[in-house]
């Protein structure tokens, strides 16, 4: 029998967008609740990404959508992050405020979370 080696480590990117917008003209929160939970719906079934909605407390048309994805060609990931971006921005129902996005090599990531489980922020 040979002797066994764990497998290479394939190398890969992790992109995150971060997008804050607005639901006008829907008068109630579920509306606005609704409306970003069907953008949501869309950009999972174009693209192969993870999305997250976070409401603001103090604004129900307020909503922060958070996109991920990973990819072993950066310039893939990069270009699936900026078709997704395109979808939000060119929908009618809603407005964009803010967009951030950043992409890491996933050996970044992965030290980034041994960083954290060293310190007990939890107390």
């Amino acid at each position: 029998m040979g002797h066994w080696s764990p497998p290479a480590r394939i190398p890969f990117h992790v992109g995150v967008l971060r997008l804050q917008v607005s639901v006008p003209g829907l008068g109630n929160a579920r509306g606005h609740q609704r409306a970003a939970q069907a953008l949501k719906d869309r950009i999972r079934a174009r693209h192969n990404v993870s999305c997250v909605l976070l409401v603001d407390p103090e604004s129900s048309s307020s909503v922060v959508m958070v996109v991920t994805g990973a990819a072993a060609d950066p310039m893939v990931l990069e270009q699936v992050l900026s078709r997704v971006s395109l979808l939000v921005n060119s929908d009618g129902r809603v407005i964009v405020h803010d967009e951030w996005r950043e992409l890491r090599r996933g050996d970044h990531v992965e030290s980034m979370w041994a960083s954290e489980e060293d310190t007990d922020d939890w107390g």
